[in-house]
């Protein structure tokens, strides 16, 4: 049996992820210079979009201007004045500690099962999970992986 999730400890990157409001990119970077002193690279600004891998190692923080995210690498301090810096009408909805995330042990599907489905069309995992047949559909849902290698 797997623990529950919930009651693991949630170990931290030492990086933060402050969550920007919507089209407040710019004034997002201008508040992550001014409030904490941070050198700021930004994908809206960069060539097609992308950052190249000396502009995210030499910023403290990388704006994804499409994701409404940064990911922040900062004193503890300088995180607790974005923290103070966002309340209020600013450009940071929300500061929190970037989080380290495992997936569960896989879990097969039982022995002797068959898909219902043609899985040319989807896949046996989603069925098994209930995906199919659900009333949750995404629908205003943003979600980013953010795989730092």
């Amino acid at each position: 049996m797997h623990p529950d999730p919930s009651l693991l400890p949630a170990a931290t990157t030492g990086r933060y992820l402050v969550l920007l409001e919507d089209d407040a990119a710019i004034a997002a970077a201008r508040q992550l210079k001014q409030t904490a002193g941070l050198s700021v690279a930004s994908t809206g600004e960069a060539k097609d979009g992308l950052l190249s891998p000396e502009q995210a190692r030499e910023a403290d923080a990388v704006i994804y201007d499409e994701l409404g995210v940064a990911v922040v690498t900062a004193a503890p301090d300088q995180a607790e004045r974005l923290a103070a810096g966002a309340e209020g009408e600013t450009a940071i909805a929300v500061v929190e500690r970037e989080r380290v995330v495992h997936a569960l042990d896989p879990v097969g599907p039982p022995a002797g099962w068959a898909p219902p489905v043609d899985e040319s069309q989807i896949t046996w995992g989603v069925v098994l999970l209930g995906a199919v047949t659900s009333s949750f559909t995404g629908l205003g849902v943003r979600l980013a992986v953010l795989d730092t290698g």
